[in-house]
């Protein structure tokens, strides 16, 4: 596992690059924008008003509170903030990153767990525990359900539309099936680098890793907080109005 980033990567002290930093503030801004649109068409649409529509809607309040807090992240680096502060302590001094430390495996928005080279089995323990296993797990949820409702449409409903099996639902509420493949398009590449992460550090291996990282370090960028600008793409531009 590597911890350590190159210095032709560092040029402000976070572990980022300037173009890391403004490809995410754009996806975040872009996201902000999408989680509006969405909720004005809940809004002034009544007749989208159903119960799809309602969880597309609560998805899109927690991918906004995603994107916002990214935001934070990226202006507290603009204004070069030098101080942290943490609501949480866990144990064995784990949580948290000091400013001059250059040891992350995330865009520097995941900055709640050190990066210890000198105890990396640790550091790949807590980063799977608080993260990538729930994402992990979600991924797996997600497709699964989605299968299972695919099977299921098709061996019980095949010759109905969506509004004949049930009056609530609209044709354009299948697009609601496809969410998992938005979550797995934008979430994905945080999860490839973490894996890749684990790959040991010899000769050259370590550097291939390095290249392979260092171009998904900015698809994760872009799609970490895309998913609510995705979803307007998806339930908005791609309906049938």
């Amino acid at each position: 596992m590597h911890c350590t980033i190159n210095d032709t990567d560092v040029s402000n002290g976070t572990g980022t690059t300037p173009t890391v930093e403004i490809l995410s503030a754009v996806s975040c801004s872009l996201s902000i924008l999408g989680a509006c649109v969405i909720f004005m068409t809940y809004i002034l649409l009544p007749e989208i008003r159903n119960t799809t529509r309602k969880l597309v809607t609560c998805l899109t309040i927690a991918d906004l509170f995603t994107a916002l807090g990214m935001v934070v992240v990226y202006l507290e680096h603009m204004i070069d903030q030098r101080e942290y502060s943490h609501a949480v302590a866990l144990f064995e001094n784990m949580i948290g990153r000091n400013p001059e430390e250059r040891h992350t495996i995330g865009t520097s928005f995941w900055c709640w767990i050190k990066c210890k080279p000198e105890d990396t089995d640790k550091t790949l323990l807590y980063m799977f525990l608080t993260g990538k296993a729930w994402e992990l797990q979600c991924y797996i949820y997600t497709a699964g359900l989605y299968w299972l409702l695919k099977l299921r449409l098709h061996i019980v409903f095949r010759h109905q539309s969506l509004h004949g099996i049930h009056e609530d639902l609209r044709e354009d509420d299948q697009n609601f099936l496809y969410v998992w493949l938005v979550l797995l398009a934008t979430r994905v590449w945080g999860t490839i680098r973490f894996f890749i992460r684990e790959v040991p550090d010899s000769g050259n291996v370590s550097g291939e890793m390095d290249k392979v990282d260092n171009v998904l370090k900015y698809i994760q960028a872009v799609g970490d907080p895309s998913q609510a600008f995705c979803n307007c793409i998806l339930f908005c531009f791609l309906e049938t109005w």
